[in-house]
């Protein structure tokens, strides 16, 4: 049985500018700051600057027939990376887990097969409504033949 791996990670970050450039960032669809039902929020039209933070941790068993993981992460309205790669949200608090049951032996039909779930996976705002909520089931199998697929439900 393999020992389990905890995962961590910080990020901040800040950006400057004129306040037309931040009240776009604040306005950007990454955040929406502006939006109505967001009473939790708002916009500062006068600001020169944004900043915010990400953080995460996860525990995850890999070895092995039966695998797990069990994480969360937080995303504050301020978090801005689009600079360095690709931001689709913030303002969010996540909670993700999942189950695995693999079969790595060959056997008559598969060379291998896996059977997860995940769930609940959910997804809260900083003012603490839901936004998101899932559980799935996911089939995974590799013929012989080293063909395979993919069988999902959420």
């Amino acid at each position: 049985m393999g020992q389990p791996r905890l995962n961590s990670a910080f990020t901040t970050s800040y950006i400057e500018g004129g306040p037309a450039a931040i009240l776009g960032a604040q306005q950007s669809s990454a955040r929406y700051l502006q939006r109505p039902d967001a009473t939790h929020l708002g916009v500062d039209s006068t600001a020169t600057g944004m900043g915010g933070f990400y953080a995460m941790a996860d525990i995850n068993k890999q070895r092995g027939s039966l695998g797990g993981r069990v994480s969360v992460a937080y995303l504050s309205p301020g978090y801005e990376v689009n600079d360095l790669g690709f931001q689709s949200e913030s303002d969010r608090f996540i909670f993700d887990t999942s189950l695995t049951w693999r079969h790595p032996q060959p056997g008559g039909y598969f060379r291998d097969w896996s059977f997860s779930v995940g769930g609940p996976d959910i997804k809260w705002n900083t003012a603490g409504e839901r936004i998101f909520g899932n559980f799935s089931s996911m089939f995974r199998w590799r013929w012989l033949n080293y063909w395979g697929g993919i069988v999902r439900v959420d």
